[in-house]
Parts: C-alpha cells; sequence; structure tokens
C-alpha cells in the first residue's frame, strides 16, 4: 500500500484520550417536537418488462430528480418462483422522476466489481468506486487480506475513467464498516481501517489504523491515520468549507487501562488532526456510528450502543458541534443486535431514524430529530425489512427508503427488493 503522507499520531491519542471524556456533554432529551408521517404504499423493484429485482443495496445517491442505488443486483424474469434461475449482471438501479427502473451494467472493463458505494457526479452522473480481492483474514473473516479499489463514473448511458486507484491490505472494506463514500464539487473520498496482524503472524502490533483515499486535484492520495487499534466502524462526511471529518469507533488504552470500544473524531483538512474522544459507556461498548449525509451545522451523529451480555442494543444520539464536541441527547429505542439501523437527512434538515421492530420483520420504528429534539413515531410496515433499510432525500422533500428480503411463500421469487417513499412534517417548536 502506497501512502502519501504517514502519521504516527499514537502516543498523542493515548494522552488525548484521557483527557477527553469531557467533550461529551449529557443533556436531558425529554422536549418532544410534534411530527407525523405519511407513507405510500410500497412498490416491488420491477423492470419494465416486469422482472423482478433484489438489490444488496450498499449505498445510494439522488442527482436531480433521479436516484441511484447501488449494491449487487439479482434479476429474476417475470412470474419467477422458487425454483427459477436468476441472473446477475448489474451494480446498481437507477429510479427515474417516474418511478421507471433501470439497471446499471456491470463495467466491461470489471467483470468481478463488487461491493460498489455509489455518491453524485452532478451533471456528470454518479461516482462509483468498487472493491476487487480476497475476503477474509487469518483472523478477520470481514477484512481483506488483499484488495484492489477501482474508480468509475456512471453517466445514466455507460462508463467512463474505470481504472484501478489504490491497493490494500488487512483492510475492513466492506460497506457499513467502511465509510460511504463523500463527494464535493472537486473531491471524492472515502476511508476505511486496516490491520496487519490480521493477516500476518508477527506483524507490527503498533501499525493499524485508518486510510482517507481520495481524488483531489486530478490525483488519488492515500492519506493514513495510525490508531491505538484498528477501528471497527468508520464514516466520514463533508464539513462547510474544504474539511472532512470521520467518525469512528475502537477501544484503546489511557491512565494505565484498557477501554472498550468507544466514539472517537478526527477532521481532515490538508492532512489528518489528532483523534479526539467523545463518547465512552462505561457498562457496555459502542458500536457502529450512523451519520447522515448533510452539512448543517450541528451535526446529528447517532450511535449503537451495546451491553455487555449483548441481548439488545440500543441507538443513541447526540449533537457534534464544528469543534468537534458532541452534545450527548439520549437513547431512542431498543433492538435485536443482528439487525441494522437506518439514517436519513431530509430536506428540512430533520435526521430521520429506521429502527428495525422487536416484533415483526416487516416494522419500522421511525424517529425524527429536529430542533435538537427526539419524535418517536409510529411503526411503519415495509415489506420484508430484514436486511439493511437505506434511504436518501428526494427533490419533493419526500424520503425514499429501499428494504429487501426473502420470499415468503414458493410462488414469489427467493428475494425481492422495494421502495417505499414517506413524507414526515413537524409542527412549529412550541
Amino acid at each position: 500500500m502506497n501512502y502519501n503522507r504517514l502519521l504516527t499520531g499514537l502516543i498523542p491519542l493515548a494522552l488525548f484520550a484521557s483527557a477527553s471524556v469531557c467533550r461529551a456533554q449529557s443533556v436531558g432529551s425529554t422536549d418532544v417536537r410534534s411530527c407525523e408521517v405519511a407513507v405510500d404504499p410500497s412498490s416491488r423493484m420491477l423492470l419494465p418488462d416486469g422482472s423482478s429485482l433484489a438489490i444488496d443495496a450498499s449505498s445510494i445517491a439522488v442527482r436531480d430528480s433521479y436516484t441511484a442505488v447501488a449494491g449487487s443486483v439479482v434479476v429474476w424474469p417475470p412470474h419467477a418462483t422458487r425454483a427459477t434461475p436468476w441472473t446477475e449482471s448489474a451494480v446498481g438501479v437507477i429510479r427515474s422522476p417516474s418511478g421507471a427502473l433501470a439497471l446499471i451494467p456491470t463495467p466491461k472493463e470489471l467483470p468481478q466489481a463488487a461491493y460498489p458505494r455509489i455518491a453524485s457526479a452532478g451533471k456528470a452522473g454518479w461516482h462509483f468506486t468498487f472493491v476487487v480481492g480476497k475476503l477474509g483474514t487469518r483472523t478477520n473473516a470481514l477484512a481483506f487480506d488483499s484488495a484492489s479499489i477501482w474508480y468509475g463514473r456512471y453517466d445514466g448511458r455507460g462508463w467512463h475513467d474505470v481504472r484501478s486507484v489504490a491497493t490494500a491490505s488487512a483492510a475492513s472494506l466492506l460497506p457499513g464498516v467502511s465509510s460511504d463514500l463523500v463527494a464535493t464539487d472537486d473531491e471524492v473520498a472515502f476511508v476505511y481501517a486496516f490491520d496487519p496482524v490480521s493477516t500476518a503472524k508477527g506483524a507490527d502490533p503498533r501499525v493499524q489504523g485508518v486510510v482517507m483515499l481520495r481524488h483531489h486535484n486530478g490525483r488519488w492520495l492515500s492519506d493514513t491515520l495510525l490508531t491505538w487499534e484498528a477501528p471497527s466502524f468508520i464514516q466520514l462526511v463533508h464539513e462547510r468549507g474544504s474539511a472532512l471529518r470521520a467518525v469512528f469507533t475502537q477501544s484503546y488504552f489511557a491512565s494505565g487501562r484498557s477501554h472498550p470500544r468507544s466514539l472517537f473524531t478526527v477532521q481532515f483538512k490538508d492532512g489528518w488532526a489528532i483523534p479526539e474522544l467523545l463518547l465512552e459507556d462505561s457498562l457496555g461498548y459502542i458500536g457502529a456510528p450512523l451519520i447522515a449525509s448533510g452539512d448543517s451545522p450541528p451535526r446529528v451523529v447517532g450511535w449503537r450502543r451495546a451491553s455487555f451480555d449483548k441481548r439488545l442494543e440500543t441507538v443513541g444520539w447526540g449533537e457534534l458541534a464544528m469543534d468537534g464536541s458532541l452534545r450527548v441527547r439520549g437513547d431512542v429505542a431498543a433492538f435485536d443486535p443482528s439487525r441494522r439501523v437506518g439514517v436519513v437527512e431530509t430536506a428540512a434538515h430533520h435526521t430521520l431514524l429506521f429502527i428495525p421492530s422487536d416484533s415483526s420483520r416487516s416494522e419500522l420504528r421511525v424517529s425524527v430529530i429536529h430542533d435538537g429534539a427526539i419524535d418517536v413515531l409510529r411503526m411503519v410496515h415495509v415489506p420484508a425489512a430484514q436486511s439493511l433499510t437505506i434511504g436518501a432525500s428526494l427533490p419533493d422533500g419526500r424520503v425514499l427508503i429501499v428494504t429487501g428480503g426473502l420470499g415468503s411463500i414458493p410462488t414469489e421469487p427467493p428475494a425481492s427488493s422495494y421502495l417505499t417513499a414517506l413524507a414526515v412534517h413537524c409542527g412549529a417548536t412550541p
């Protein structure tokens, strides 16, 4: 792996962590606003010829009135049943303003393209990155022993600039573990963790951390930040101006003892700053951070909070200020830790959390965060909410979410994906 910058930062991180627990300010979250949600009927994802789609959706992006969903796509012909053969020939789907769906074909230069992530490229179409490599290391089944990272731009008609832009080893590159793809007018970036100890015996245990891969001024650059341990989950967001901010979870050592997985943040602006500890849970550990796109401060940040018995997890949330401090607001709901939580920012700068129901695989609890408070709305029925719920804000103010799961009867395809549009309306702050 070639790095343009290598920041050590190990000792500063440990020293800062012991002094930065107070960065998180806990405040009450009982102030609730009145919001309502209106849900349109869900629709199965079908091509114009009636073929049914199941997409392992990993990311979503909106350009003008077109919505593109990235992920491996399985296509079943019309009237397919569980016994019908399927084909896989696409890396995503585009939904037109009329609701018609079209496949995003796999780039011919990269027939083995996998794990796509997407971001809007404005009038130029959509940015894509892909991962090609061997999944599974000596100690981590979800990391890549070695991999190449590819870039391509799709304009709705064809592919452009498809090429390999980096190599990685011992890298956590799966969507959900590494960050979404973040794009601005002049930059494309995402971040991932690496841990050589997971790949080779005898590897230096002090060399692990985070890599920022970005396209800037016509070049692809890699910037590395060493951390105390390899982060477990990481997300990346764009801040106002030219800065980027990563939020990640990792365990660390400070004050003479090891600390469980905690929430950290670090800014990137022409280079990595020193990571800051945002939150530690004395009764458990912090799981995946939940951050929606958008750059309106203060930014709403969520996180999965797990107890050591792992029977249930809760969703915590707070507000991340421009100076990197976190105001903790509280917890939302408990849920099965095997399920995944979705997060979307609306056009009105409200943050929606989609939390799986404890009692049904076809229900999501919708919560809306705005004006420093949270409103837990009613359960929303959606077909087959068995995998990750992802969504995006549409130009008309609604939110479009993608859900999917296994077929329930023999006459259905083995798996299907669905689109559901909903609108959230909040009253004025009392």
